[in-house]
């Protein structure tokens, strides 16, 4: 049995948003039924969001409009200034409303821009690896043989086996350890590390469900904060994202995608 002390708040967090699907769920309930200052542990963690979705539903929706001057005269008189600025500010008021709601919940709506066909499943990775930092990765200190036996599990699960070797670049980042998540009932393989300067970076890769993809040069986009490089290859799709570095970002993305073939 694990220790609870040894298990994560990322590891509670994945459990309670039922991303677990093998032996480390049992261990988590098990703890706690049987360890109350773990319990609260995990009470502490959780957010009813669905009482917090209701409460601000349709507040984009509701939200006013603002008013099309396109077609009026430039000059305004300080009457119509005076209103116009007053219902800029409710209108400023109520996006700023509507940007954090969104923020909180994780969906990452208008937080960046892209010029290619983004799948939706890297938001949500984008909103996840934002809260990632150094010590959340620090104390992960996995053998060869750890991480190739947790390796192999992982990469069955995407039904694609990828050796250790290929992933390691101990020059420019400290390989962590690999995982399973998931995104509306499919495997999503995440790979993570830290930069020589401490910065968490994750790549991750999900299967393409169109066959016959062809491999697409890495494109680069900045989401929630972070340089992240998106390709397609060999009919999957592959995301590595993390810090502001965009050289680096860049050069692991092209390194990555010349080693998993």
């Amino acid at each position: 049995m694990i220790d609870p002390v040894k298990i994560t708040d990322e590891e509670i967090t994945a459990y309670l948003d039922g991303e677990f699907e093998y032996t480390l769920a049992a261990e988590i309930e098990n703890a706690i039924n049987n360890n109350p200052a773990f319990a609260s542990r995990v009470k502490a963690l959780s957010i009813d969001k669905q009482n917090f979705e209701k409460d601000y539903d349709g507040l984009l929706e509701k939200a006013p409009r603002a008013p099309n001057f396109a077609n009026k005269k430039t000059t305004l008189n300080k009457s119509f200034s005076g209103e116009f600025f007053g219902l800029s500010g409710i209108i400023i008021g109520k996006i700023v409303a509507v940007a954090c709601l969104v923020l909180l919940l994780g969906a990452g709506i208008g937080s960046y821009s892209t010029n290619y066909s983004q799948p939706k499943w890297i938001n949500y990775v984008a909103s996840y690896q934002s809260l990632y930092s150094k010590n959340t990765l620090a104390h992960i200190n996995q053998n060869e043989l750890e991480a190739t036996q947790e390796l192999k599990r992982v990469s069955a699960a995407i039904g694609r086996d990828i050796a250790l070797e290929n992933l390691k670049l101990p020059d420019i980042l400290n390989y962590k350890r690999a995982q399973i998540l998931n995104f509306r009932g499919q495997d999503l393989m995440q790979i993570t590390y830290l930069s020589k300067s401490g910065v968490p970076i994750a790549l991750c890769i999900m299967r393409f469900e169109t066959t016959g993809q062809k491999p697409e040069a890495p494109q680069f986009n900045t989401l929630e904060g972070m340089q992240s490089g998106y390709w397609q290859q060999g009919g999957y799709q592959f995301f590595l994202i993390g810090g502001t570095d965009d050289a680096l970002i860049k050069i692991l993305s092209n390194e990555f995608k010349n080693r998993i073939l």
